[in-house]
């Protein structure tokens, strides 16, 4: 359901199953080809797979359901951007549950560790982590705004996830390095690059 100027529209939602099981099926085909050829170790194989797994349901939470209206809906005689897209406001996040801090927090925290594992050799910096931490928050942003904008989303650009889910990275890149010192021996069999 979208609601714009406080009416509500109903259009047809397709969730994530639709896209991205084919994909992440499509993913496995290919990580078993790698496998099959040695080119890839079986723990690689696991650490990817749940890779794979917290990709997808990252997206699922960020993206998905994406709303898609017939030609008939009334929502096409409005305008694009007419619903609410933005929260600018960083005190609204004092009023949030602990639910919603702690799950935004916990969103990207596995990011950090699996790509600083499975790529140590792109991910070797507090630099380059921090890029990819705040693009990624970004990009998830961005995305539901970019669906928001023209009623395929419901959800609003909101700059506290962008801080939490920031947040979110850096501690998870702390724990890895935390990992990678206590494990440093093993914690090199994880990763897929030389």
């Amino acid at each position: 359901m979208i609601s714009v100027d406080g009416k509500p529209y109903f259009g047809n939602m397709i969730s994530s199953e639709i896209i991205l099981i084919p994909m992440l099926l499509l993913l496995f085909f290919m990580m078993f080809i790698l496998i099959k050829r040695r080119k890839l170790n079986v723990l690689n194989g696991i650490t990817l797979v749940m890779f794979f797994i917290y990709l997808y349901n990252l997206i699922s939470m960020t993206i998905f359901p994406i709303n898609i209206f017939n030609s008939s809906n009334l929502i096409h005689n409005i305008s694009f951007g007419k619903q609410t897209m933005f929260n600018f406001n960083v005190m609204d996040m004092f009023n949030y549950l602990p639910i919603q801090i702690w799950g935004n927090i916990l969103l990207t925290f596995p990011l950090a560790i699996f790509l600083n594992s499975l790529f140590p050799n792109k991910f070797h910096g507090w630099y380059i982590n921090i890029i990819v931490g705040f693009l990624s928050t970004l990009l998830i942003e961005t995305s539901q705004l970019i669906l928001n904008y023209f009623y395929l989303g419901y959800r609003v650009f909101d700059v506290n996830d962008i801080i939490l889910n920031f947040i979110g990275y850096i501690l998870g890149l702390i724990i890895y390095i935390i990992i990678k010192f206590i494990f440093s021996r093993k914690i090199k069999f994880l990763s897929i690059t030389k």
